[in-house]
């Protein structure tokens, strides 16, 4: 399995035991980001459900090329608000750890090497953005 599909795999199963992950995702992010929470905390479900399916679609993305100018766009874009690099590993790594906890004993060495993977690769892309911004 390629690691999309290991990924969706993971999101598929999280969502079929706890179903929308938006509140515990952000919960999570927020705790462990209290600066995002700041910059954040005002939006409501709504518009956290649609900034969390733009993760989601970049976490399921398998041409990297693809959405450079979109990510070029949203990280200058983000800076404007004051979001900082370390926010973007937060994230990502709140939406890791939450389907993570959701599938408890089904979580497995070929779902965090997946995930570890495609966040890295994501971050790269994001740092990418933001020097060429």
């Amino acid at each position: 399995m390629s690691t999309t599909e290991v990924i969706v795999e993971s999101l598929e199963r999280a969502s079929e035991i706890g179903g929308d992950p938006t509140a515990a995702i952000y919960a999570r992010y927020f705790a462990v980001c209290p600066e995002s929470n700041q910059l954040m905390g005002h939006l409501d479900r709504h518009m956290q459900g649609r900034m969390l399916t733009e993760v989601l679609r970049l976490l399921m993305s398998e041409d990297s090329t693809a959405d450079a100018d979109y990510l070029r766009f949203e990280t200058n874009n983000h800076a404007g608000y004051g979001v900082k690099p370390h926010m973007y590993t937060n994230l990502l790594g709140a939406v890791r750890d939450t389907v993570r906890t959701t599938l408890g004993d089904e979580w497995h060495d070929r779902f965090s090497a997946s995930w570890n993977d495609r966040i890295d690769a994501l971050l790269a892309r994001l740092d990418s953005a933001q020097r060429s911004g």
